[in-house]
């Protein structure tokens, strides 16, 4: 099966639009029919099948190599100590750390720094907005002030224009 699935890179893609699927489905039936033609065949297998024994067998590469990193990075062997036979299946997702994919990684971290990014602008959109209320704040209670200010100075202009008519009419 791994030597059929190394004859379609399509399969490799990690593209999810209609024409990349619709190519990989095509491979999938392609795999079947030479899989099936073959003379060790005894049961014949559909595509899911196989591209079912595919995952599993790429899952079960992934765990030996997260075990072998895991035992690597606790110190408890020497990389060497353990051989991991290279096939596709390794070359499918043995890149960056060691058992995921360069473009999951880059997914991972550009998320990671999204939300992040998007943490700070809240905080940022928060701290606007309350200084944004507390301008207002101050803007509405220095209007008030001036507001009062100029009734006082009324209430007073008042108050002297009846003192000087009161004056002017008693003399």
């Amino acid at each position: 099966l791994t030597q059929l699935i190394e004859r379609f890179d399509i399969l490799k893609s990690k593209s999810m639009d209609g024409t990349t699927i619709s190519r990989k489905n095509e491979a999938w039936h392609r795999i079947a029919c030479l899989f099936n033609a073959h003379q060790e065949t005894k049961v014949k297998r559909t595509p899911r099948q196989l591209k079912k024994l595919w995952n599993n067998m790429k899952h079960r590469k992934q765990i030996e190599l997260r075990l072998k990193k895991h035992m690597e990075d606790l110190g408890e062997i020497d990389a060497s100590e353990v051989k991991i036979e290279e096939t596709p299946i390794v070359e499918f997702f043995d890149v960056g750390d060691g058992y995921r994919d360069q473009e999951s990684i880059l997914v991972q971290k550009l998320d990671e720094y999204t939300q992040q990014h998007q943490r700070e602008l809240n905080a940022i959109r928060l701290n606007v907005a309350k200084e944004g209320l507390l301008k207002a704040k101050a803007e509405t209670e220095k209007a008030q002030a001036e507001a009062r200010k100029a009734a006082a100075e009324e209430e007073l202009a008042v108050l002297k224009l009846k003192k000087f008519k009161e004056t002017e009419f008693s003399s």
